[in-house]
């Protein structure tokens, strides 16, 4: 083998390296370390209605919303708590089945729809009210998206009032 194609080689495994750790890299909201007390509340907050996604739990989901609150959720448009209440049993059981036929929403391109994680948390914490924005993060394909939380603490209670995915 030449001098120049080691070069050449070298400089391909090198930049295989650095696409693969971009793709890996990242704080796991999971291993998140909360830096106070409301951050956590919100931590667990995100991934009660993570869990309730996962296991199409409606009750366990619309309790982590505000009853004011609007959410992106099976769209592009942003929807009341009342309304994700009606349309999210039929879009889980089309994910369920396999027979999603629209394209809900920008995390849903790729076909592994919400199989994927919340990645580098970035709080901000004022009072009563907190935004949350996360790299979420699909399993197989490793497609990124930005997703933002915006939560309300009432009565001691920390909750979403507005739920969205990034669509640039």
């Amino acid at each position: 083998m030449t001098k120049e194609r080691i070069i050449v080689l070298g400089g391909i495994l090198t930049c295989i390296g650095v696409l693969l750790a971009g793709l890996y890299m990242g704080t796991p909201l999971r291993r998140y370390r909360p830096d106070n007390p409301d951050e956590a509340d919100i931590q667990n907050l995100i991934f009660r209605l993570e869990k309730a996604s996962a296991s199409r739990d409606l009750g366990a989901y619309l309790a982590c919303l505000s009853p004011g609150g609007r959410f992106m959720a099976a769209g592009t448009e942003m929807r009341t708590r009342d309304a994700l209440k009606k349309e999210l049993p039929a879009f889980w059981a089309d994910l369920d089945r396999g027979t999603l036929i629209r394209v809900s929403s920008r995390e849903s391109l790729n076909g592994d729809i919400l199989d994927g994680e919340y990645y580098d948390p970035r709080f901000k914490i004022e009072g009563d009210h907190a935004r949350v924005i996360v790299s979420f993060v699909t399993r197989r394909s490793r497609w990124r998206t930005t997703v933002f939380f915006q939560c309300r603490k009432r009565a001691g209670r920390w909750l979403i009032t507005r739920l969205e995915w990034d669509m640039g």
